[in-house]
């Protein structure tokens, strides 16, 4: 999507009908359109960004993960399909046990923060992925392991309650 609105604009009367991409619009709307692409033209959002800030693709999951906990860089590289969510997923669950084990509260942080994100900005396929793999594989560990410290506990608890409570009752018919 080159330039956002600004490529899609191609007036085919000059007050009567606007053409954006397939769709043809009057020109109050048009107009409307096209106050929205100079607001962001203003502010410098490019259309990726803008795109982005709505919802994470497949595509985007082994690069946003890479981008917020870079000590997976290596480990999803070698994921070959850029589309493997549970791969990407999988991979991040392993390394948060892993941290959880060893007591490392900041980059813990950083991949609950991550699992977020992703849970909250992802497309239905990436929000099922950490629900199942992420949220159920890290609340099994905090469970059951006696050796998991209450901040690591209160942590997961304070970012992903609803999603644990939502499990849990799952469970309990």
């Amino acid at each position: 999507m080159a330039g956002y609105f600004g490529t899609y604009f191609r007036c085919m009367h000059a007050y009567e009908k606007v053409e954006i991409g397939n769709y043809n619009f009057d020109s109050m709307v048009a107009d409307a359109f096209s106050a929205l692409h100079c607001s962001i033209k203003s502010k410098n959002i490019s259309s990726y960004s803008l795109a982005k800030k709505f919802m994470i693709r497949e595509s985007e999951v082994k690069y946003y993960i890479t981008n917020n906990v870079p000590a997976l860089a290596v480990q999803l590289s070698h994921i070959k399909d850029n589309n493997d969510v549970y791969r990407a997923i999988d991979c991040l669950t392993c390394y948060t046990k892993e941290l959880i084990r060893e007591d490392r509260l900041s980059e813990i942080q950083a991949c609950f923060h991550a699992a977020f994100e992703l849970l909250h900005e992802g497309n239905r396929l990436i929000q099922l992925a950490v629900e199942n793999m992420f949220i159920y594989s890290v609340s099994r560990l905090l469970e059951i392991s006696l050796n998991v410290t209450q901040p690591i506990r209160t942590l997961f608890l304070n970012i992903f309650k609803k999603e644990y409570c939502k499990q849990i009752n799952s469970k309990h018919p």
